[in-house]
This record gives C-alpha cells, structure tokens and sequence, in this order.
C-alpha cells in the first residue's frame, strides 16, 4: 500500500521539477533575448 504512493510522489516531484526547468529556461531565454535586441538597437553605446 506504502509503496506505490512513494512512487507517485516521486513521480509527481520529478515532473515539477520539470515543469520548473522548462518555466525558468523559457525565461531566461526571453530576458536574453531582450539583452540582444537592446544590444542590436544600439542602447549600450
């Protein structure tokens, strides 16, 4: 009974884990992105 519910819960866990990475890495590549367009427009000159 004990062990199936570790599994879901291990499950569960890894796939926010997931989640998270895919959030933060979706993030981060929009605020790089942002670097390089404010970088193309000249602003750091």
């Amino acid at each position: 009974m004990n062990a199936p519910l570790n599994k879901q819960d291990r499950d569960r866990r890894r796939a926010l884990i997931v989640f998270q990475i895919t959030i933060y890495g979706f993030l981060l590549s929009m605020f790089i992105l942002q670097l390089v367009w404010s970088f193309q427009r000249g602003w750091w000159n």
